[in-house]
């Protein structure tokens, strides 16, 4: 009775089931941009920047949308004078900033609160561009750090990166434990908490660090990497900005590969996940973006020319990746997108031209009497599932990418029918009934 109890209780919530398949949003016939280069957004706020072929302001046209995609604002121009383009966006607090990219290569660092109709130049402290004393700066990438700072960091200079609390006038050098003399590949945050990945190209073990700050960048600690291989070469460090942290690398050895590690415990020790036995290491399927929010993690690939975009996607509390349903993707790039942002759980990408969001399919469970109940279990399961009902039904059991894996027929003079399941990859699962039952299960 009292197991009855606990899974009428467990019914009467949503149980979402994520199918990870792709739509676009056409933003050529509803914006008039052809080439959606950079996409980012504030809060719910979308901002796509692109070419409109020339139509009034080539690579600068700019726009936005304030109800995630369905209306989108007029084409504006950004920054005309310069003739540059908008190379990446990044939302913090109140506003948005944009890096512009002008013809010498060189850049302008810009931000606006009120949806691109006035920009503000936001440059002082920032290096000048190989030493010239004009407005143009070195180039940067610019990452959100907690709700109110933003870090600027140049990826191929050494120790160059800058930070900044968005109402400050003047950004700052940041400052890592000394002698670093490091590159810096990713930064990231946890709350307040900031963390970077620092180090030379193409080093294994001994040529990167992971340190973090609790004081908004002023001080950092020198990370152990408890769990880390020693032949590793990350590229990637990301969190899901609430309780995890995940790193990308390439591993060298005997047999080469690439990995996808975890902490969970603000980066003291990191543990390993499945991802490097689903994408075997070639010539081109290096990773090139880690993405996360909240339990949703997503590892894109570079591909070769022409093929389905690769990328692995898991969407469990202990990250266990399968692989990623690209259909809604056109099969035109070297690499798979590396612009990703999420509002709710709903994950947007920019790819080949156009803006795309992630199709989350939520299957709604309904309440059960108890004479009609259904009682699965164990929940996790490692071997059997167990079944026991007092009604006669099919059952399927579906992977989060809607492939069936299992199915049969229940028959309730069985009393209590086992389920082999040894042979399911670990991960989520939907069990469901042709009754309308429907319960998500885990594989441990």
């Amino acid at each position: 009775m009292k197991a009855k109890t606990i899974l009428l209780l467990c019914l009467l919530f949503t149980i979402t089931i994520s199918s990870q398949n792709w739509k676009g949003y056409d933003i050529n016939s509803k914006a008039g941009i052809i080439a959606t280069m950079v996409v980012g957004n504030l809060n719910d706020t979308i901002y796509v920047s692109g070419n409109d072929a020339g139509k009034q302001h080539g690579k600068n046209s700019f726009v936005y949308s304030k109800d995630k995609g369905v209306t989108w604002s007029t084409s504006q121009g950004i920054l005309k004078e310069h003739n540059g383009y908008v190379a990446h966006y990044e939302g913090v607090k109140d506003r948005v900033y944009a890096s512009v990219k002008l013809p010498s290569s060189d850049y302008l660092y810009y931000y606006s609160k009120d949806n691109g109709t006035t920009w503000k130049l936001d440059t002082i402290g920032l290096p000048h561009y190989y030493g010239i004393k004009t407005a143009q700066k070195d180039a940067f990438n610019i990452k959100k750090l907690g709700n109110e700072y933003v870090v600027a960091y140049n990826s191929l200079a050494v120790n160059g990166a800058y930070f900044k609390k968005v109402t400050d006038t003047k950004w700052m050098p940041l400052a890592f434990p000394a002698n670093s003399n490091k590159i810096n590949f990713s930064f990231t945050a946890i709350g307040t908490t900031w963390f970077a990945l620092y180090g030379s190209f193409g080093a294994s073990d001994n040529g990167f660090s992971i340190a973090k700050s609790t004081d908004n960048g002023k001080n950092w600690e020198v990370l152990t990497k408890t769990g880390l291989p020693s032949t590793m070469i990350p590229s990637k460090l990301t969190s899901n900005g609430t309780d995890k942290l995940f790193l990308g690398a390439a591993i060298s050895g005997t047999t080469n590969k690439t990995a996808v590690y975890y902490s969970d415990d603000n980066g003291a020790t990191w543990k390993s996940t499945n991802a490097e036995t689903l994408v075997p290491y070639t010539h081109g399927k290096a990773i090139i973006n880690l993405f996360a929010t909240n339990n949703q993690v997503i590892v894109s690939y570079s591909s070769a020319y022409n093929v389905p975009p690769v990328y692995l996607y898991s969407n469990t509390e202990t990250p266990n990746f399968v692989m990623g349903d690209a259909s809604g993707l056109t099969n035109f790039p070297f690499a798979f997108p590396n612009v990703f942002f999420n509002i709710g759980e709903t994950i947007y990408l920019n790819h080949y031209n156009d803006l795309h969001a992630s199709n989350n399919t939520t299957l709604n469970v309904k309440t059960f009497t108890e004479d009609t109940a259904i009682l699965v279990y164990p929940n996790p399961i490692k071997e059997q599932l167990q079944l026991k009902s007092t009604k006669d039904f099919s059952w399927k059991i579906t992977s989060i990418l809607g492939k069936t894996v299992l199915s049969g027929n229940y028959q309730s003079k069985q009393s209590t029918t086992k389920i082999d399941i040894s042979t399911i990859s670990k991960g989520v699962y939907l069990f469901s009934t042709d009754k309308g039952f429907s319960k998500k299960i885990i594989k441990d």
